[in-house]
């Protein structure tokens, strides 16, 4: 009976293995074991690297050349790292960065980014010169990017065209910044953003050069923080809604008091009047706990049922803060 080797299974079952290893852990593991794993290792277009404090992110040797292979690379946070060894990434995820690996993002370094999630604290002078790169077109395979800022609003200073961006997650934006995204973005097709309603920044007019519309947005979640003043936000969403004629899945979240959601219009009139093709809209309420709250439940999700009556289907999640 003949003894089956580890290289005798198929490349399909390999590669199942080598999905779930570190890249630096598969280079040294399997690397130059022959041909055939080299070969496989090589063309691999999954190749993960993850980089963490508890470990050395420093390339021992020349001949450690597996960064060139790496698809894939996720750093945590507050973590010296070089970039520039790893030109072929297409996926790259930054945990609060410092400055000086930040800096590093830049065309010329990862030419063949296609997706990007950076996480920061504070909005540092790298970080806005990356935002204007994004909405230039520097990262001309780009077509994902999330930026989570937890403080500082983000703000664009210069911006063309990025065509090749689908997909959008941004955090802290004020409606001016919105107006310029959707201006460099014209094949964008979902955004996600939190909207500063302290920051609003209104055009003087819907003839405003910003004001263009939109055609290929279909889905958008907008999250507003807590505001008293439900007239002005109400305005400010209709005039983003306005703009954006094929919308097909609209999703709010805010936070308020269950009392002044009473006798509101929860934005039927605007649907009605702007969002023509919408499918489904998601109505998300977070509140302070009050006495009498179950009776104002019931009496809100009957304005609501009522108010959105029509072609597309309407969710009201309400949901209670902790106290």
């Amino acid at each position: 009976m003949t003894k089956s080797q580890f290289e005798d299974l198929p490349n399909e079952l390999l590669t199942d293995i080598f999905k779930n290893l570190d890249a630096r852990n598969l280079f040294r593991a399997f690397g130059n074991l022959n041909s055939r794993i080299n070969q496989l290792i090589q063309s691999f277009q999954y190749l993960k690297l993850f980089c963490h404090l508890n470990q050395s992110n420093l390339l021992k040797t020349n001949e450690e050349f597996f960064s060139y292979y790496v698809h894939t690379l996720i750093v945590n946070s507050w973590i010296n790292f070089n970039l520039q060894h790893f030109p072929n990434v297409q996926r790259l995820k930054l945990d609060c960065p410092l400055p000086q690996v930040l800096g590093q993002l830049k065309p010329q370094t990862m030419p063949n980014l296609k997706h990007l999630s950076i996480s920061f604290v504070h909005t540092m002078l790298e970080m806005n010169l990356l935002f204007d790169r994004i909405f230039a077109n520097s990262f001309q395979h780009l077509q994902s990017c999330e930026l989570a800022s937890h403080n500082d609003s983000l703000k664009i200073t210069t911006y063309s065209s990025s065509p090749t961006i689908t997909i959008l997650k941004l955090t802290n934006i004020d409606t001016l910044t919105y107006q310029r995204i959707l201006s460099a973005c014209s094949n964008l097709r979902y955004f996600q953003f939190y909207l500063r309603t302290k920051t609003y920044d209104l055009p003087p007019s819907l003839s405003d050069p910003f004001c263009q519309v939109h055609y290929q947005l279909k889905q958008l979640s907008i999250s507003l923080d807590k505001s008293n003043s439900f007239l002005e936000d109400n305005q400010i969403l209709q005039q983003i809604l306005s703009h954006l004629p094929n919308l097909q899945q609209f999703q709010l979240t805010r936070i308020c008091s269950l009392e002044n959601l009473i006798n509101y219009d929860w934005l039927a009139s605007t649907i009605r009047l702007c969002l023509l093709k919408l499918r489904l809209f998601k109505y998300f309420i977070r509140y302070s706990p009050i006495d009498n709250e179950i009776h104002l439940q019931q009496l809100i999700h009957q304005d609501f049922s009522r108010l959105h009556q029509g072609h597309y289907t309407a969710q009201l999640i309400l949901d209670r803060e902790s106290l």
